[in-house]
């Protein structure tokens, strides 16, 4: 399985962040049927490690998770509840039904989005964007 289908795997396997949007956690773009609260994810960057002679067999890559609610609080609380799960998380095959091998993850930046309502409505659409770098192993290529 890929380092993306672990995460998701992973992720929808807590209960502190299923109670909150049941496994409604989507590689980016969400679908437009998708019911609030939800979580999108994607990666954004990705830096392969070398040494003198070849690849280091390890990797750091750069991944959005943005939460979309119609409350501010319902966002937080989606959040806040990804933050438990990830920042922090060190040393160990993720849990998510794959064998990637995570070195660590961290929380690098979090910000808040608000979205206006298109049209005559009151109401918007309330995201949190955070950024973590997830550290993994990865395969070498061979020559």
């Amino acid at each position: 399985m890929s380092i993306r289908g672990d995460l998701y795997g992973y992720l929808v396997g807590i209960s502190a962040i299923t109670s909150l949007i049941s496994t409604r956690l989507y590689p980016s773009p969400a679908p437009t049927s998708a019911t609030f609260p939800y979580v999108t994810f994607a990666r954004t960057a990705q830096d392969h490690v070398h040494h003198l002679k070849a690849a280091a067999g390890v990797t750091f890559a750069r991944y959005q998770f943005d939460t979309f609610a119609i409350t501010d609080e319902s966002a937080w609380s989606v959040a806040e509840a990804l933050r438990g799960e990830l920042d922090g998380y060190q040393e160990g095959a993720i849990n998510g039904g794959g064998s990637t091998v995570v070195n660590s993850i961290v929380l690098d930046d979090e910000a808040d989005v608000f979205t206006p309502p298109d049209d005559k409505s009151e109401i918007g659409i309330f995201q949190v964007r955070q950024q973590y770098t997830v550290e993994y192993a990865e395969t070498v290529p061979t020559f």
